[in-house]
Parts: C-alpha cells; structure tokens; sequence
C-alpha cells in the first residue's frame, strides 16, 4: 500500500484542492498526479493504465486554499536553506512554522503582489526574520555598560518586520517607499512653544 512521506497539495479535475498526509489513504487519481518520488514513504505499485480519472461522485464541500497556498505554489525559501543559514539541527514543524509565521508578516505588508518565482530580495528578508523567529522567539534586547548587564524584551513581541526589511519588500514588489522625513510644508507644521519660568 503506497503511504506519504510528507503532504501534499492536489487540484482534482474539478478544480477543487486536496490534501494528502502521511497518514491518509491516497486514491489512485492522486498517486498518478503525485511524480515526485520524495514525497513517498512508499511508493505506489505500477500502474498498468496511463489515466486514471478521479471519482465522478461530489464529496463534501473542501476548504478552497488560498491564492498563495495554490498547487505547485513555491515556498519563499526552501527549509533546508534555513536550515544551512542557522547551522543547528532543526525539526520539519519549527523549520515550517517560521517559514508560515515569515511568509504571513510579509504577505500582510505587501498582499499577493508576491510573484511565482518571488521577486529578488524577497528570500533574504523571509529567511532573516524566519531566523530571527527561530533564534530569538521572545525578542530578548542586552546592554552593558562596565560591569552591569541589563536585559530586557521590546515593546512588541513576536514577528515584526524591521524598517530596512519593509523597505526591501518595497522595493521588491515595486510599492512605493514611505517617507523617512516629513515632507509638509513649513507653514502647516504645528507651532513650537518653549515655555520658561519668569
């Protein structure tokens, strides 16, 4: 019986999104969709008819993905990257779950303007904050002055993007940058009053 290693993301010929873990039973329609032999813990036996169709009958209502989460849509970065970048031995879920908690920080600032491949740049940023997740989780911040050493946690926890990471993505997806200064005239800036003791 074929059995997965991993899971996997299918469109049937309906267009409706399936998916198939290591502990489900795959029908056969799949297994001729799924050619990657990595994904299989075991691989199916050889079929002897080239196509198969799937079932005809309607099953029950399934999730739609999401537009970014589409069969064969790339992952920001590959987990075996983030895996090179830290050096440390690292599990299939928390390798995952940083990329998921990356990629959902940089689709809220840019949306799905992200393209297939993603734009340059758009890896550094996710593999950086995905290795700030993973390093740092609490956002812990050290100083030392001489002899005293004071540590303490940011304001916000939790993934947030940097300003030069922003700016990047910016760029990236051809956003328009925000200004680093104000730009209203001198005249609508509010007045300044410096009051002192007479």
């Amino acid at each position: 019986m074929a059995r997965l290693r991993t899971n996997v993301h299918l469109t049937d010929a309906q267009g409706r999104a399936h998916v198939f873990g290591p502990g489900d039973d795959v029908p056969e329609w799949a297994q001729a969709l799924i050619t990657n032999s990595k994904a299989w813990e075991i691989a199916p036996a050889p079929r002897k008819s080239a196509h198969v169709a799937p079932p005809a009958k309607r099953a029950a209502p399934v999730k739609r993905a999401s537009p970014r989460r589409k069969t064969g849509a790339a992952m920001l970065f590959s987990l075996a990257e983030l895996r090179a970048l830290l050096g440390t031995p690292l599990t299939e879920e928390r390798a995952q779950l940083a990329h998921d908690l990356a990629e959902d920080a940089i689709l809220g600032e840019v949306g799905d303007r992200i393209t297939e491949p993603p734009q340059r740049g758009i890896k550094t940023v996710a593999l950086s904050v995905a290795a700030r997740i993973l390093t740092n989780p609490q956002g812990l911040r050290t100083e030392q002055a001489g002899g005293m050493l004071q540590s303490y946690a940011d304001s916000q926890t939790g993934v947030v993007l940097s300003d030069d990471e922003l700016r990047r993505l910016r760029r990236a997806v051809g956003m328009p940058q925000a200004p680093a200064c104000s730009t209203s005239p001198r005249g609508l800036r509010p007045p300044v009053t410096v009051w002192r003791p007479v």
